[in-house]
């Protein structure tokens, strides 16, 4: 099986948001439980200003990153995974597979023909050998 998804499908999925989310929600524990801290601001603007920040951060996770998928093929079937469940599909199942120049890099959306287990449009940030892997299992029709 060969990787059409990157190895930072799983850092935005799993690592940022873990060392992000212990950091804020240590920062907001400091903030609410200590309420003798010298600031320049008053107390009550930094617990609603640090309360907003990680509800807006778990919100942009699961409105971005949650989605993100692992994708394998052996060029008859397409693996999507979600790092704890994994289905596989036929190529014959597949409607499109898109791909989308973000900068810094580039997405990949696989339709299906039919409502999978992970809905019919999955997201996975493609990998530096994406092309090459669909050029050798003749994947380009898609």
């Amino acid at each position: 099986m060969k990787v059409l998804s990157s190895r930072l499908t799983s850092v935005f999925k799993f690592f940022l948001p873990s060392f992000g989310f212990v950091f804020i929600l240590g920062i907001n524990l400091i903030v609410w439980l200590k309420s003798d801290i010298p600031t320049v601001v008053s107390i009550d603007s930094l617990r609603i200003l640090f309360g907003s920040l990680l509800i807006g951060s778990i919100l942009v996770w699961l409105l971005l990153f949650s989605r993100l998928k692992r994708i394998e093929t052996d060029g008859k079937d397409i693996t999507i995974s979600n790092y704890f469940k994994t289905y596989k599909y036929s190529v014959e199942s597949i409607a499109s597979l898109e791909t989308q120049n973000l900068g810094l890099y580039k997405m990949g959306r696989i339709t299906l023909h039919q409502t999978g287990k992970f809905g019919k449009k999955n997201s996975f940030i493609l990998s530096k050998k994406y092309d090459a892997i669909i050029n050798q299992y003749n994947l380009n029709h898609l």
